[in-house]
């Protein structure tokens, strides 16, 4: 298969999450509402894409930029970071400053959180267009930058977050006037 042969694959990222916040619990800060909806909706990308991964013994199939032909193929990462995200986010709220557990536990929730963003990103070069791109590598440096402040990695957290408001303003000075970044 020749490069120009391959289709590019759109994805409007932010307004995706946008709506999915506003939907499903972040609107009154019910972390573990939204966390829900996620393993609900990825469970309905797996079907709706044929990636489940098999009834019994579970056997990892993992998604490789071969096979994105569609957003839906995005959404699975997508969804997948939102869910690690608000479980770290609930972890957040609910836990005591003075236990130590609980903090370990919302790290390794963003850490994968990122890693998932990380893998989006990658699926977004390999197979998506110029917006979805931008998107994604936005998206990736949030996640990275919440990930930063939580492990108290102040400049690292604050040149992630510089580089996805960089992103943003680039990201917004192509929009329609319809679509806000902020």
């Amino acid at each position: 298969m020749s490069i120009s042969s391959v289709q590019l694959v759109s994805l409007q990222i932010f307004s995706c999450i946008r709506a999915s916040h506003a939907q499903h619990g972040l609107r009154h800060d019910d972390y573990q509402r939204y966390r829900q909806y996620c393993s609900r909706r990825l469970h309905r990308l797996r079907k709706s894409v044929d990636l489940t991964h098999g009834r019994g013994r579970f056997v990892k199939r993992p998604l490789e930029s071969q096979l994105v032909r569609d957003s839906r193929h995005l959404m699975l990462h997508l969804y997948a970071a939102e869910r690690a995200w608000s479980y770290a986010m609930a972890l957040k709220r609910d836990t005591n400053a003075k236990v130590a557990r609980p903090h370990y536990r919302l790290l390794n929730r963003l850490r994968k959180a990122a890693a998932w963003s990380d893998s989006l990103s990658r699926l977004c070069v390999a197979r998506g267009d110029a917006r979805t791109v931008l998107e994604a590598e936005a998206y990736s440096g949030f996640m990275h930058g919440n990930l930063r402040l939580e492990c108290e990695k102040w400049s690292e957290a604050l040149e992630q977050l510089r580089i996805t408001r960089n992103i943003a303003s680039k990201l917004q000075s192509m929009s329609i006037p319809e679509e806000v970044y902020g």
